[in-house]
């Protein structure tokens, strides 16, 4: 591990319960502070008053997709300039497409594996991070 993760703030944003449980404990084993929301409109609350590090994000969540989440996270001068990832089953180029379009830094396939999943979180994490 490149970087010491025991103060860096991780928001996962899942709606999937069982995903939601098995990324929170990765992220947790390596070091991570982790909380998560269920939703898109939780996740942008839980956001602004939390200030992570990184947002890890599905892209289809109910109430507020992850699309009209990171949105609103890049309209808010509170969480602007936080990296977010967007992590989704679908990763063909036009979800890549909007995914950029909206300003999120990255897209991660959900079949990531674990240590995979950590490095490139950190590697957004790094000074290299591209930005929005």
């Amino acid at each position: 591990m490149s970087l010491n993760n025991s103060k860096v703030k991780v928001l996962y944003i899942e709606d999937d319960t069982v995903q939601r449980h098995v990324i929170f404990h990765v992220l947790k084993r390596h070091g991570f502070i982790v909380q998560t929301a269920l939703d898109g409109q939780g996740g942008v609350a839980l956001a602004q008053s939390w200030q992570p590090d990184l947002i890890l994000m599905d892209l289809m969540l109910p109430i507020m997709d992850g699309y009209q989440a990171a949105q609103a996270l890049r309209e808010h001068p509170d969480t602007e300039h936080i990296p977010i990832v967007a992590y989704s089953a679908v990763t063909d180029k036009d979800v890549e497409a909007r995914v950029q379009a909206v300003g999120m830094n990255g897209l991660l396939p959900k079949t990531t594996s674990p240590r995979e999943l950590v490095q490139r979180l950190e590697s957004y994490l790094s000074s290299e991070c591209p930005k929005p």
